[in-house]
């Protein structure tokens, strides 16, 4: 029994076990998710029917994804053994070894060019459009990608333009099939708990500023928004924070509650939502304000008042940022924030149809197969 126990997912691109998707799959198969593989070319049949094999599968389905004739045919194949399912892997990418060595400009090719953003990044497009009416409602469309696809890393190449398009492919297809997601996860727990992760934007931007302000104003100490609420008035909530995690190319906003003894995720969910739609609604006061950027200028000075901390911040700056002088300008940033900065990122990014909910919940409340039926 694991957490993916009842959860079927389509595997595409394993090539042999020792694939990245091979990987992914038997770690699925060991929390109790059923598998289905596809394979490429008769050549790789015998080696994805291994890898089957041992995780306890016999669904192994024909797939160039290449073609949207076969893309079609798989599905028809897989409904077959299965009338819906949870989760598609898509772990393909491909392009023509003689553009992967040189100069970028020098050895790439019109015809190389796009059949390696036909494979490597349309193919996702196809594959879901194609698989979207088996897909069971919250399911998940995983793909995978590299670091080549935001810098030039050598001999890389065509790959890296490729991956890039993949990462846009996956943003346009969030914002298409978007809307809040819902997953229920029973495990050994005694506490009901919930997190909510909303999409946010590139931690270069100014708006990721705002929200790690916004997050200080909802959960930074006893005295902030969310703990006086859920924790002191409300007593729902043992431990109730909100972070930003910033990425590169954008990351989430999370928030995690644990409901109180007694209490229910139902309980603490009215006092969450009702203090994100505070902020929303009204600017927050000058006193308030004045006391998150103090938070702010405090755990910046402290985040490098060691060497450790200033190295980190100037690889970090360096890395992210292309100028590791940030390191000595970047409380203005924070500075720059204002009331209605933080009131329109709430308004822009914390709302229900940018978000993902996870209800972790004791094993106990699950309900019975017979209870489902």
């Amino acid at each position: 029994m694991g957490f993916l126990t009842g959860k079927k997912a389509l595997i595409i691109g394993v090539a042999s076990n020792r694939s990245i998707a091979w990987g992914i799959a038997e770690s699925m198969a060991a929390n109790g998710c059923e598998v289905a593989f596809t394979y490429q070319t008769d050549k790789l049949k015998s080696r994805v029917e291994k890898c089957a094999e041992i995780c306890n599968s016999s669904i192994v389905i024909p797939c160039d994804v290449s073609s949207d004739e076969q893309i079609n045919e798989t599905f028809a194949e897989l409904k077959k053994s299965w009338a819906n399912f949870d989760i598609i892997v898509h772990s393909v990418a491909f392009a023509d070894r003689a553009e992967l060595d040189g100069n970028y400009v020098e050895v790439t090719t019109r015809e190389g060019f796009l059949k390696a953003h036909e494979i490597s990044s349309y193919s996702f497009t196809a594959i879901a459009k194609a698989a979207l009416p088996m897909l069971n409602k919250n399911g998940a469309l995983l793909t995978l990608s590299y670091l080549g696809a935001l810098r030039a890393i050598p001999n890389y190449n065509v790959m890296g333009v490729a991956k890039a398009s993949l990462e846009a492919n996956v943003r346009y297809m969030a914002a298409a099939l978007g809307g809040e997601k819902v997953a229920v996860i029973y495990d050994n727990i005694q506490l009901p708990a919930m997190m909510m992760g909303y999409r946010m934007p590139p931690q270069t931007s100014d708006d990721a500023y705002a929200l790690q302000m916004t997050s200080s104003v909802l959960s930074g100490g006893p005295s902030s928004r969310m703990y006086k609420r859920l924790v002191d008035d409300d007593q729902t909530a043992l431990q109730v924070f909100a972070f930003p995690f910033s990425l590169e190319q954008g990351g989430a906003f999370i928030t995690f509650s644990l409901a109180n003894a007694g209490k229910t995720i139902d309980d603490m969910t009215p006092g969450l939502e009702e203090e994100i739609e505070k902020l929303q609604n009204e600017l927050i006061s000058e006193r308030e304000f004045q006391k998150i950027q103090n938070q702010m200028e405090s755990n910046f000075i402290q985040s490098n008042s060691k060497m450790a901390g200033i190295a980190e911040s100037l690889a970090d700056y360096h890395t992210y940022y292309g100028d590791a002088n940030y390191i000595n300008t970047e409380i203005e940033r924070y500075r720059s924030v204002t009331r209605e900065d933080i009131q329109k990122v709430a308004k822009k990014y914390l709302v229900k149809d940018n978000r993902v909910v996870l209800k972790y919940l004791p094993k106990s409340e699950e309900p019975t197969a017979e209870a489902a039926e």
